[in-house]
């Protein structure tokens, strides 16, 4: 009977002791909870703003914590941001500065605390090397080439069979690889047979957030130059400076000699190509086609990064958004009503 009873107990004994051993394994298997801090460059332009409330409705209708702060492109701001973002236990951090300079720093502070960090849009040298950092936006080099592709085509097609002079406009605080979304495209036209030649090229840098400063920048240019050609291309990195390229070429009343070529696809290209399409644009539009990026897809891409992320899987270190032509002949199939 004893040895009976002593059987019992030692059996109860290792029965508990698995209880034991086993409640803390299960408690550390247990699944992360994504957290998500996201950093916005500014509020006011339209295709950051829809991107960062694309993403904060999904995330949050997701049952996900999302926090976002705004920096402006600033170092220290971001600093700040991310010092919050660890307080509040972020575990993904959505970076949509496009800052490269910014995006490295943060990088690093990622990598030294396990944070996961998915960089937008730019692209830096630790990029590659960061185990916790990947990356999702623009495919430059293949949008300079499609942009490219798609200039020359509409420059054939519009009985264009010269081409006398490019004016590029860029942000170098995108980093260089940014770059290429218009370099391409300068390029494509300069490889084909419009008759443009390298000195007829020009590079203006623009950083400056202010759009009536930049409207001028650009005006003051074309018109120096108006003079000398005939037909000039006007390409634009980005529609953060739409309506000051657009204001640019008519206050210097060029409509009949520059052609505007831009990339994002944002709202109000599509607002302005669907007028010019319905014939109710006042006078020539000088916006002539778009490679779009899609912004409104943008949280539905991310999203799937960020969880995967957070449940260990494997994840690409490039992510790309998708890429389509806009034109007043194509809005309406690209964007029906």
């Amino acid at each position: 009977m004893k040895k009976a009873l002593i059987k019992v107990l030692a059996l109860a004994l290792v029965l508990a002791c698995m209880v034991v051993c086993v409640l803390p394994t299960a408690a550390f298997a247990e699944e992360k909870v994504l957290n998500v801090g996201y950093l916005c460059n500014n509020e006011e332009a339209e295709y950051h703003y829809k991107v960062l409330n694309g993403n904060k409705e999904a995330f949050e209708a997701a049952g996900y914590e999302f926090t976002y702060a705004v920096t402006g492109g600033d170092a220290a701001e971001a600093r700040a941001a991310y010092d919050l973002f660890k307080a509040k236990g972020v575990n993904v951090i959505i970076d949509f500065t496009c800052t490269a300079t910014s995006a490295a720093a943060i990088s690093d502070m990622c990598e030294r605390d396990g944070i996961y960090y998915i960089a937008v849009d730019v692209f830096f040298d630790n990029l590659e090397s960061n185990k916790f950092t990947t990356s999702f936006g623009v495919n430059n080099d293949a949008i300079g080439e499609f942009g490219g592709e798609n200039v020359v085509q509409y420059l054939k097609d519009h009985g264009y069979d010269k081409v006398d002079y490019i004016l590029e406009t860029n942000n170098s605080t995108f980093g260089e690889a940014v770059r290429a979304r218009t370099k391409g495209v300068v390029d494509a036209v300069l490889a084909d047979d419009f008759g443009l030649t390298e000195e007829n090229c020009y590079y203006m840098d623009i950083t400056s957030g202010d759009q009536t400063e930049n409207k001028q920048l650009i005006q003051d240019h074309l018109t120096s130059i108006a003079d000398k050609y005939e037909t000039i291309l006007l390409l634009v990195c980005s529609t953060d400076w739409q309506a000051a390229a657009i204001a640019a070429v008519e206050s210097a009343g060029l409509q009949d000699k520059v052609l505007i070529f831009e990339n994002d696809g944002a709202a109000t290209t599509q607002a302005i190509f669907k007028k010019v399409a319905a014939g109710e644009y006042d006078g020539v539009c000088p916006l002539k086609g778009e490679v779009a990026f899609f912004p409104e897809k943008y949280a539905e891409m991310l999203l799937p990064i960020a969880e995967k992320l957070i449940a260990g899987e494997t994840v690409d270190k490039y992510n790309y958004t998708l890429k389509g032509w806009l034109t007043a002949e194509t809005i309406n199939e690209v964007y029906p009503d």
